[in-house]
């Protein structure tokens, strides 16, 4: 199946998936700072999800979501702490599915199950980090160009 990729509209995809992402966190993370004397009157927000959850039926919902014929949702928000502080919805893992298949009670509990994991191993790494103060990293944000190079680096890695 990867071979049949077309690698533009895997890069179109992944910068539309980003870009969302990227809007959710600046409408979110806010939130994580209520308490910290900051005045947020004028600034629009919303609050973190806390819980997961399932939307089925509901490609209307965003406009990403009907060009893609994205039917059906699951967001698996978790917490991670840093320096012992509490980031709500930090860790946002989202599966969607094309079609009218609906994502069960079930599918939901699979996903927050494997989302624990990811949480578990997000948290340790976060954890050796801050302990070590092992900052020599840097997290780039993603473009097309890059999406790009990664799929056919993949797409090499797969058919040899």
């Amino acid at each position: 199946m990867v071979e049949k990729l077309p690698k533009v509209l895997v890069t179109n995809v992944n910068m539309a998936v980003t870009s969302r992402m990227l809007y959710n966190s600046w409408h979110y993370m806010p939130a994580n700072f209520l308490n910290d004397g900051i005045n947020t009157e004028h600034r629009e927000f919303y609050f973190s999800a806390v819980m997961a959850d399932i939307a089925n039926l509901d490609k209307y919902h965003h406009v990403g979501h009907v060009k893609m014929s994205i039917n059906n949702t699951i967001r698996v928000p978790k917490e991670l702490y840093i320096h012992g502080r509490t980031y709500k919805a930090l860790l946002d893992v989202r599966l969607m599915r094309r079609g009218d298949q609906e994502f069960s009670v079930e599918d939901l509990g699979m996903a927050v199950n494997y989302t624990s994991y990811i949480q578990h191993l997000c948290q340790v790494l976060l954890d050796v980090l801050d302990k070590d103060r092992r900052f020599d990293f840097a997290l780039e944000q993603m473009d097309k160009h890059k999406y790009s190079l990664q799929f056919s680096e993949i797409k090499e890695d797969y058919l040899s």
